[in-house]
Order: C-alpha cells, then structure tokens, then sequence
C-alpha cells in the first residue's frame, strides 16, 4: 500500500479494504468477523470504526432466534431462515429478524460478500428463490 498524501473517498476506501483484510486472518481465527467497517474523512483527517462479532459456534444469534420465534406474525415461514431470494440483482441469504426496525424488519446477508443488509418483508416475499417458497 502507498502512502495516502491526502484523504479522499478512494483512499478511503483503499484503507478500509487493507484493514479488514489485514484482520480477517486474525479475526477467522479467533471466530469473529468484521460486521461494520465505517470511515468519516476530511481532506486532513480521517476517523475509522471498526465493529466486531464474535460468534459461539453452535449458539444461534438473538435475530435468527427473532426469526424463528416471530416470522408468522411477518407472514414468512419460519422454515424461511437460511433461504436465499433475489433483490437488485443480487442473491441475499436470510439472517434474522430484526423486530424493531418497522420498515427493513428482514435481516439478510449478500451472499457474495458476506455484508449484512435489511429488507422490508415484501422485499423477501416476493423474491424468494425457486424451491424455497
């Protein structure tokens, strides 16, 4: 990596992807992933928040639980968690529930990178690969 002169939206960038890829060896390791890189810049200075999830092997998480517990109420199937559905090109995999969040209630990874993202429930229902609905 070059040394960055100058704080930009690429450099930015640039930074963000050498962080999490430096830690992700780091991180596999220990069990833990990265779930929320954010960088608020100036043309001087830069500020950079890194959040970690650790992850008990075994251990379902409060919004897969959510989920399971609370899908009927959405009018999605229970049976849905895990299953993949379509949105703006992209293929999503469901997460969990996130119950408090009225509008995006859906949590959904990409599955191609892995980024967690909320739907709203139409978004899903509509969506939802051939052999999962």
């Amino acid at each position: 990596m070059e040394k960055i002169e100058q704080v930009n939206r690429e450099s930015a960038k640039v930074l963000r992807a050498e962080i999490e890829s430096a830690l992700s060896p780091v991180l596999t390791a220990a069990g833990m992933e990265i779930s929320k890189t954010s960088v608020v810049f100036t043309p001087s200075d830069s500020t950079i928040k890194v959040s970690l999830t650790f992850h008990i092997v075994g251990m379902e998480s409060p919004e897969s639980r959510a989920f399971r517990e609370l899908a009927n109420l959405y009018g999605l199937a229970p049976e849905y968690l895990g299953c993949e559905f379509w949105s703006r090109g992209k293929v999503y995999k469901i997460e969990g529930l996130l119950p408090n969040s009225r509008k995006f209630p859906v949590l959904a990874s990409d599955v191609s990178t892995g980024k967690l993202f909320k739907f709203a429930v139409s978004a899903v229902k509509g969506n939802l690969r051939k052999g999962t609905d």
